[in-house]
């Protein structure tokens, strides 16, 4: 299961996500191709990384909690 691509689907609504995420990923700026939920709208590029991040490493581990049980 792709943690990272389901976690950006939380904050952006690219319909291709994994290429959302490539074109974040590789530029300085928010490139005009990657559309942002409107609650982030106005984050600069290094925090939404962070939340994607962050999100990803929550859904990695309630997947290997999940797993346990």
């Amino acid at each position: 299961m792709n943690f990272r691509s389901k976690a950006a689907s939380f904050v952006l609504c690219n319909e291709d996500i994994d290429e959302a995420i490539q074109l974040l990923d590789n530029c300085d700026t928010i490139p005009d191709e990657v559309i942002v939920w409107e609650r982030f709208g106005y984050e600069p590029k290094e925090d939404l990384i962070e939340y994607i991040d962050q999100l990803e490493t929550m859904l990695n581990e309630a997947y290997k909690q999940g797993k346990k049980s």
